[in-house]
């Protein structure tokens, strides 16, 4: 993660300054074309995984910048390449506006589909790359880094199953037209077909090879565990790693060109790059054997921190090309940057699922750890996140240290995701990407400024007001089968003429997916209050859920959309019917409202499930559960 950082920092910095890495005197990289498009991807995965906030931001601010719009040409999918950092920021902090361009633009190709065919003769010895209909069409092998996650992704946000239905069709266009059979590799484009080089080898572009892959990891990774064409693209994905593996040079690099791979061919780290990340990627998620692939992980690796400068440059990228070229140390681009930082960050997260110990492992419990119990704790550790679990749920929120490194954090309640009986989240939060599952749950619930799980607000001219982080904390009790702790929050605004504060106590007993929140909240003027409890509508993307609402039994619940890889879950909160004043919405939250009196306390539960877990795999079945409990509103 240090050399990420440094690399990363490094690019950064230097486009500030307007240093142009393009070796043929061309204008600087346009800011929304695939150049810049591939550096943001690496950057995303880096964002996910670092503490610091810089990464994201970055991000955001070259979306903004770009107006969230794509480049010019429509069926391009260099040109529809930046939308991967659109959809990643629109989860993020920027919300729906960074992906409402690429859904519009998206909405008129499936309207209007380019109608150019993939000929298997006409052009195997065509002159000219835009004359094969490239721009209309993916016939070439790095539009499959380009544009099919996009489509995925876009299909999971919204739950449109037209996006991901367009992608398959071309995705296996592409693959039937340029995959080769006998070497398990794909040509870069038709031209390619029947060319050799002066030895007689088929031509193999690396990075032409290295999109391809890489982009068959992005794509694999948005589609459900059981979905028919992802276990064809494992098949497939695993064919190519098999092939790759044997073409690895013994310095760890594999050769611009890939089967004229000698030891006198130059260390080349773009193509290097996509297939470290490929096989590390594939090795953490279960996808290649650990035992047959992990060396060959490493090893590459080890040769891509060979091509790191003292000051952050990565060297050794081949230029701008469409195939095998000479190449030095003193070549860099952000394109190769951004496959550094998808092979690093993976390599982080493979370090992190190796069965091993050490500080970034996650560390298997003891004994006396795999009992089941409630616990509650603060995690300075953590940007002084609070954590609260029992053998059936996982909640934080946020800290002020968390509010400090990046504002404006917010008072949220996140939920995460267990299958396991015993407290994981301590340990999950000291591995380097707790978003993963590393066998007993992860983090993947979206908070972003929403009111998360049960958080609250003031509701005033048709607005919600919200405090920032909790600002004062107190452990009560935990380790056995009661956690509780109590924070306050600092006064907020509450229009221009009034502040309110609150405290708040949180309580879960051992077996309850429900925890009891028992607050307080003060104001300095007199007068009833209307409190908003809320739950996230879009907590995995931009999709809906399903939203069961019964005011007369002040009850709220929301199944989410479902995440590619880990699915749905269900949130809830009840509340006590008799201060129930309606139910309604804001833009990032579904609301429960209910009437408070200042200075009196009151009560009310949150709660979450999650399908792949041990308890509730449907909708109907959380829902039962919720509606079933009898519950004390009394406050204590």
């Amino acid at each position: 993660m240090a050399v990420l950082q440094r690399v990363a920092d490094y690019q950064i910095t230097a486009m500030a300054a307007g240093l142009n890495p393009i070796k043929t005197g061309e204008s600087y990289p346009n800011p929304r074309g695939w150049v810049q498009a591939a550096l943001l991807v690496g950057m995303t995965e880096l964002a996910d995984r670092s503490a610091d906030p810089r990464y994201r931001q970055f991000i955001l601010q070259r979306g903004e910048a770009n107006q969230w719009k794509l480049a010019a040409r429509k069926y391009f999918a260099d040109d529809q390449a930046i939308a991967q950092a659109y959809l990643w920021a629109a989860r993020n902090g920027a919300g729906a506006i960074a992906a409402s361009e690429v859904k519009a633009e998206f909405d008129a190709i499936l309207e209007k589909p380019s109608m150019v065919a993939l000929e298997f003769t006409e052009h195997r010895a065509g002159t000219g790359f835009e004359a094969l209909g490239c721009q209309s069409r993916w016939c070439w092998s790095d539009a499959l880094f380009m544009a099919p996650a996009i489509w995925f992704e876009l299909s999971n946000q919204t739950g449109d199953a037209r996006y991901a239905a367009f992608a398959k069709k071309e995705f296996w266009a592409t693959t039937d037209y340029l995959f080769d059979n006998s070497e398990n590799l794909y040509f870069r484009d038709s031209r390619f077909f029947t060319r050799r080089d002066a030895a007689g080898r088929k031509l193999f572009w690396s990075r032409g090879v290295g999109w391809a892959f890489a982009g068959l990891a992005r794509i694999i990774d948005r589609l459900p565990e059981r979905d028919a064409d992802r276990a064809r693209m494992v098949a497939l994905f695993q064919r190519m790693a098999q092939r790759l593996k044997a073409l690895q040079k013994d310095d760890g690099y594999w050769a611009p060109s890939l089967l004229a791979n000698g030891p006198d061919t130059p260390p080349e780290s773009s193509g290097t790059g996509f297939f470290t990340y490929g096989l590390a990627w594939g090795v953490q998620r279960g996808v290649l054997d650990r035992g047959a692939y992990e060396a060959s992980a490493r090893k590459g690796w080890a040769a891509l921190l060979r091509a790191v400068h003292a000051d952050g440059k990565l060297g050794h990228v081949q230029p701008v090309s469409d195939r095998p070229d000479d190449v030095s140390r003193d070549d860099t681009q952000l394109y190769g940057v951004g496959a550094f930082l998808l092979a690093g960050t993976a390599m982080a997260d493979l370090a992190s699922t190796t069965p091993a110990t050490g500080p970034h492992a996650l560390r298997p419990p003891t004994a006396e750890e795999r009992v089941p119990r409630a616990v509650a704790r603060h995690a300075p550790d953590r940007a002084d996140d609070l954590i609260w679990e029992n053998d059936k749920v996982a909640h934080r929120i946020y800290g002020p240290a968390l509010q400090k490194a990046e504002p404006p954090s917010g008072s949220g309640i996140d939920a995460w995701a267990k299958k396991v009986r015993w407290p994981f989240m301590d340990r999950q939060l000291k591995t380097p990407n707790y978003h993963d599952d590393h066998g007993e749950g992860l983090d993947f619930y979206g908070v972003g400024g929403s009111r998360g799980v049960g958080g609250l607000g003031i509701w005033f001219d048709d607005k919600l007001w919200v405090s920032r982080n909790w600002a004062s904390h107190q452990i009560l009790q935990s380790g056995s089968d009661v956690a509780s702790f109590q924070v306050s929050y600092a006064p907020w605004p509450v229009g221009v003429d009034r502040r309110v504060w609150e405290t708040r106590r949180f309580t879960l007993l051992l077996g309850s997916h429900l925890t009891r929140l028992q607050s307080l909240i003060e104001s300095d003027r007199p007068g009833d209050l209307i409190v908003g409890i809320g739950l996230n509508k879009t907590p995995v993307g931009t999709a809906r859920g399903t939203l069961t609402v019964d005011a007369k039994r002040g009850l709220l619940m929301f199944w989410t959309p479902a995440h590619a890889r880990h699915g749905a879950m269900g949130t809830a909160v009840r509340v006590e019917p008799a201060m129930v004043v309606d139910a309604g919405a804001d833009a990032d939250n579904h609301l429960i409202r209910v009437r408070v009196t200042p200075g009196r306390p009151f009560v009310y539960y949150i709660g979450s499930a999650w399908e792949q877990g041990l308890d509730f795999k449907t909708r109907e079945a959380w829902e039962a559960h919720v509606a079933a409990q009898r519950l004390d509103f009394d406050p204590k």
